[in-house]
């Protein structure tokens, strides 16, 4: 072997050491792996009692509830006016699911069939409501009461999809029911101002185009 061909030789040797180094076998890998985010969707099952709206009628102070079409808006006045305060209500299937990294992200999509002046959207957690079996006026003020998972200002057209985002709230009332076996969310829709003839109406259960939640999470798992 002449010196050119040794110093060559020593060269190569070199380069092999330093690349074994980088990584020495045995011992765990420095590279870090992101968790992939995963989806899942929380839906409605198929009896139209699941979902439907309960109208308050101001003059008589009585109640009466209608299924399954969603709907949300205040057509009477204070003043003895026959037709009603309509609250919506909605009930959920969530999913056995954990995200021990990370507090998920999660939608309302709901498809609006129609609407009047611009009902915004009031979303609330009805946490009390565990079954359907109660009085249409325990109904009416659990969602007047329920805790508020999201708003939507309501974009007016009709005949199309629309999204509401959960607040932090409604973000981890669904982790909570998911991490432990999973479970239901009542919704209530609710709107708030206080405009004569304004409402909006949704598809519900067993309709053409029932609402859901979609549900972004990371379970730690790559």
């Amino acid at each position: 072997m002449n010196k050119n061909t040794f110093v060559l030789a020593l060269i190569a040797l070199a380069a092999i050491m330093l690349v074994g180094c980088k990584e020495p076998a045995g011992l765990p890998s420095n590279k870090v792996h992101a968790a992939a985010v995963k989806v899942l969707y929380c839906t409605v099952g198929n009896s139209q009692d699941l979902s439907g709206y309960v109208d308050y009628y101001l003059g008589s102070n009585t109640y009466g509830r209608s299924n399954p079409t969603i709907k949300w808006g205040y057509v009477a006045d204070r003043n003895g006016n026959p037709n009603p305060r309509s609250n919506g209500f909605c009930q959920f299937t969530v999913p056995a699911f954990g995200s021990p990294c990370a507090v998920p992200q999660c939608s309302l999509f709901y498809y609006e069939t129609a609407h009047s002046g611009t009902p915004h959207l009031n979303l609330k957690w009805l946490s009390g409501i565990t079954t359907w079996n109660v009085l249409d006026s325990v109904l009416y003020w659990a969602v007047e009461n329920g805790t508020q998972i999201g708003y939507d200002t309501l974009p007016t057209t009709d005949n199309c999809w629309h999204a509401c985002s959960l607040n932090n709230a409604g973000m981890t009332a669904i982790l909570n029911i998911g991490s432990n076996g999973g479970g239901t969310l009542v919704t209530g829709w609710r709107y708030d101002g206080s405009t004569s003839g304004t409402y909006a109406t949704a598809d519900g259960a067993t309709q053409s185009n029932p609402p859901y939640i979609k549900v972004w999470y990371d379970d730690g798992k790559p």
